[in-house]
């Protein structure tokens, strides 16, 4: 007797009732797969009612189904309420309605549960299953919601699965479930909205402005090891279906050798049946013979002899019991080699037998291997589709990346060529190419020895060169050594300048780059050194000793800092070859 919960309020019944309609009623017999437009007929009338049998299933035995049909280890219903595993089972009930791409196996959030649900309802409405989905409380993650909505779906599936073959692990492309957040966690995800790897940072106006792109590029980091993964699964599954090709050509040639043994057999069979055939009719005609001679003879001397005498006289005279004698053992020996032809024909009639018991177990492992085969195929394909979309994204997105590459060359060489041809004598700047223009004073920079630190443990490192005033403004425009080039000359255009006018500088900033996981790729500060150009112009008139060699300040690369807080690298230095090119 089981104590069994009644749905309208917390008292319990203890009922025989229940106990032995459990133990009576087996599970509905599986039906065909319906049509759309049979689902169309259907109404409110195919859910089960209150009092139906459906809503008297045990928990561990909803958990059991769930688990065993789509390959999970779920151990608690409220894990149900993300809605991936309801998607699953639709799909079985409804092959390619439901586009598993799209479904949200490890989500963490309500409305990531939410958009797994919408799913189901599309199905719903599209085939006209009045069940309502109250995916507010169902999302929550409490038991008694999601647990009557899976006894619901439980009953569901037995009255419309057609026992179908249902690849729940393929079906998800390997996605494993990460375990659901619970409570505490959630709470503690809404109180910290914002990401921990965010840092306020100070004004940046001090600076020398550099152009942002307008639309950030996107790099997806892990594309490579997902292709290395999917070409291993499509390796390992290369080599399981070729094994499996092979085996089925080793059988198919057994086949043949067994056929081509029960044909022999058979053969050999037809051809011992009729020779003894052959012989038996011969010797009955001899036999018959015999007879009529004897009787011919015995006729002919009833008339010649007296019947008391005939048969000695016969018997002498024509040695009847020898012909008797040889008659009998004739028999005998027919007899003798008739059991022996029989025991043969028995003996190949068994061989023939288990040939063809070989050859029947060798076609229902030729078709196991044949079924085998198709889902390795299948596996094949999908691995294959899934490796071509993702080499299509990397090709577009090296596309993108070239494209933006070409035009900020192109950009660059505008501007250099902008410069050479219209830059005036009042314009200041610096450029990665020489000018051609006339009347214009150019100082050409360019790095002679720097630490093996800077240069060959960073990425990317580079030299950014800007002329500013006292006050740290950027005159003109800024220019940097190309990547992988650091020691490649850039050329200062000097403009005019009035004599009250504060001295003008040579900023002089060394950059490398640094990987972010969310940002992308991100240019980093090393140090950075300055020198008064009026102070440069005397040294390089009086001292003959070239490059000049300039003390290397540590970050932050900030014209307008204080020189008494501002700390250098020590015996880190950088020198530099300047040459006027009036």
């Amino acid at each position: 007797c089981g104590w069994v919960q009644s749905r309208e309020g917390p008292s319990l019944q203890k009922t025989r009732e229940v106990e032995i309609i459990r133990q009576e009623t087996s599970f509905p017999t599986l039906r065909p797969r319906p049509s759309k437009e049979d689902f169309a007929k259907r109404t409110m009338s195919d859910a089960p009612g209150t009092n139906s049998d459906a809503y008297f299933v045990g928990k561990r035995q909803l958990l059991e189904w769930v688990n065993s049909f789509l390959e999970l280890d779920v151990k608690r219903i409220e894990d149900l309420g993300t809605g991936w595993a309801h998607c699953q089972i639709i799909d079985a009930l409804f092959p390619g309605e439901i586009k598993m791409a799209r479904v949200l196996f490890n989500p963490k959030h309500d409305y990531e549960y939410v958009a797994n649900f919408k799913h189901i309802q599309k199905v719903f409405t599209k085939y006209k299953i009045m069940k309502p989905l109250n995916v507010d409380r169902l999302v929550k993650l409490k038991y008694q919601d999601n647990f009557e909505f899976l006894q619901w779906m439980k009953s569901f599936f037995d009255n419309r699965y057609d026992g179908a073959l249902y690849d729940a692990v393929g079906r998800r492309k390997g996605k494993l479930r990460a375990p659901t957040p619970s409570k505490k966690k959630q709470k503690s995800e809404g109180k910290s909205s914002i990401p921990r790897h965010v840092v306020k940072t100070g004004s940046s106006s001090n600076l020398p402005s550099v152009k942002k792109p307008s639309t950030p590029v996107k790099i997806k980091r892990n594309v490579a090891p997902r292709i290395r993964t999917s070409v291993v699964q499509t390796r390992t599954t290369y080599g399981k279906t070729k094994e499996m090709e092979d085996e089925i050509e080793t059988l198919k040639k057994e086949k043949q050798e067994l056929e081509e043994k029960l044909e022999d057999v058979t053969k050999e069979k037809l051809t011992t049946t009729q020779e003894l055939e052959q012989k038996l009719t011969e010797e009955t005609k001899s036999k018959t013979a015999l007879e009529k001679e004897v009787e011919e003879l015995t006729k002919k001397i009833e008339s010649m002899v007296p019947r008391e005498n005939l048969e000695k006289e016969v018997s002498e005279k024509l040695g009847i019991a020898e012909v008797k004698d040889a008659m009998e053992k004739k028999s005998a020996e027919l007899e003798q080699e008739k059991v022996k032809l029989s025991e043969a024909l028995q003996e190949r009639e068994n061989s023939i037998e288990k040939i063809t018991n070989e050859l029947e177990e060798s076609k229902k492992l030729a078709t196991k291997h044949d079924v085998d085969l198709k889902l390795l195929r299948k596996q094949f394909d999908e691995a294959k589709i899934s490796n071509a979309k993702a080499i299509e994204e990397l090709e577009g997105l090296l596309e993108g990346k070239s494209s933006a590459l070409t035009d900020a060359q192109n950009k660059a060489s505008d501007l250099s060529v902008n410069l050479e041809g219209t830059l005036p004598l009042a314009c200041w700047g610096v450029t990665a190419v020489q000018p051609t223009a006339k009347n214009l004073k150019v100082l050409k920079i360019a790095v002679h020895t720097i630490d093996s630190k800077f240069a060959t443990n960073n990425e990317d490192t580079h030299l950014l060169v800007s002329v500013v005033d006292d006050n740290g403004i950027v005159l003109g425009q800024c220019a940097r050594t190309p990547a992988n080039a650091l020691r490649a000359p850039l050329y200062v255009v000097i403009g005019e300048k009035d004599e009250k006018a504060p001295p003008h500088y040579i900023f002089l900033q060394l950059k490398h780059a640094k990987h972010k996981k969310k940002v992308g790729i991100k240019m980093s500060e090393l140090g950075f050194t300055f020198t008064e150009l009026d102070h440069l112009y005397n040294w390089m008139s009086k001292s003959t000793e070239n490059p000049k060699t300039l003390q290397l300040y540590k970050k932050p690369c900030d014209f307008t800092r204080d020189p008494a807080n501002i700390k250098n690298f020590g015996s880190q230095i950088l020198k530099i070859a300047f040459e006027n090119l009036e």
